[in-house]
């Protein structure tokens, strides 16, 4: 498989559940990881801002919170 470059946490979920999940998985459980993995990718983003000093790290941090919340609003639908 080709180098993928991912720069939002979408794409990182697409290309995890193209990687990683089978592709006969049961709805569920795609809906269920994909919860997961929004939880994992907001401890990190969490995680990153306690440790960035010296700028206000929301003002990049921002736009990976807003797509976070459209992925885990879409595991939903």
């Amino acid at each position: 498989m080709a180098e993928t470059t991912v720069t939002t946490i979408e794409q990182h979920w697409n290309h995890f559940l193209e990687r990683d999940m089978p592709p006969e998985a049961p709805p569920v459980q795609v809906q269920m990881m994909k919860q997961a993995f929004a939880a994992g990718a907001i401890s990190g983003l969490q995680l990153a801002v306690v440790s960035y000093k010296g700028t206000n790290p929301l003002s990049s941090v921002g736009k990976h919170i807003e797509d976070i919340t459209a992925l885990n609003r879409n595991a939903h639908g």
